[in-house]
């Protein structure tokens, strides 16, 4: 049969190496925020974050800066915030929606009531006629 001559291996390093560094800038891409201390694949450090200043190696925990990282704890905060909100008003409006069907599931229930039942000459009254 065919025998290969040349054979991939994966390296081990290139699947497990990251490196540790801290963000200056938005990368909404990636969903990485200013200020975070994250670990990344050396390639994306040097193709993406890298460029235009946009991050910083951290080779030591002194490196990084402690204001910078309290400011993104405090965004993401406030990020958790708004979607706790949004998520509360999406209850809210589906449970207006589901009252509102309910409402007009009784209503239909009501209307069907009153044309099935069967009426008689004593459950009518008119007026002037003695019957």
């Amino acid at each position: 049969m065919f025998k290969p001559t040349h054979i991939n291996y994966s390296v081990l390093s290139k699947r497990t190496k990251r490196v540790t560094v801290q963000l200056l800038r938005d990368f909404p891409n990636f969903q990485f925020y200013e200020g975070q201390v994250i670990k990344v694949k050396p390639s994306v450090m040097i193709n993406y974050l890298h460029r235009g200043n946009g991050a910083r190696y951290i080779l030591k925990d002194s490196d990084i800066d402690t204001s910078l990282l309290k400011y993104s704890q405090d965004q993401e905060n406030l990020r958790q915030l708004a979607k706790q909100k949004s998520i509360e008003q999406e209850q809210r409006s589906i449970m207006m929606q589901q009252q509102d069907e309910l409402k007009k599931v009784q209503m239909a229930k009501e209307k069907s009531k009153i044309l099935t039942r069967r009426i008689g000459l004593k459950d009518v009254s008119i007026p002037g006629l003695n019957i």
